[in-house]
């Protein structure tokens, strides 16, 4: 960021604040949580999900993660630089 003045102490630490408060991953719990953040927010998802995947990831190097109840579940969307996932496989995601 540049500014066309030297920031005060106070401006500066408000700057600081809201880059972290806006950039900083929010820690979710479960995936319903961040289905509903479309704004492009940071996620980290706490919990480890339970991977599906159908021989290890489909066509578009995606993959399934569902909660452990299989109450709600997401499609990820991987690279082939990635890991590959297999069913079962427990996971963090930030993104």
């Amino acid at each position: 960021m540049i500014y066309n003045r030297g920031l005060s102490d106070t401006e500066r630490a408000n700057v600081e604040s809201y880059l972290s408060q806006r950039y900083q991953p929010q820690t979710k719990q479960w995936i319903p949580e961040v289905k509903t953040l479309l704004d492009g927010t940071p996620v980290t998802i706490a919990n480890q999900k339970v991977a599906t995947a159908a021989s290890n990831t489909f066509s578009d190097m995606s993959y399934y993660v569902e909660e452990p109840d299989r109450f709600a579940g997401m499609k990820v969307v991987g690279s082939s630089s990635l890991p590959a996932v297999a069913d079962g496989d427990r996971l963090t995601l930030a993104g």
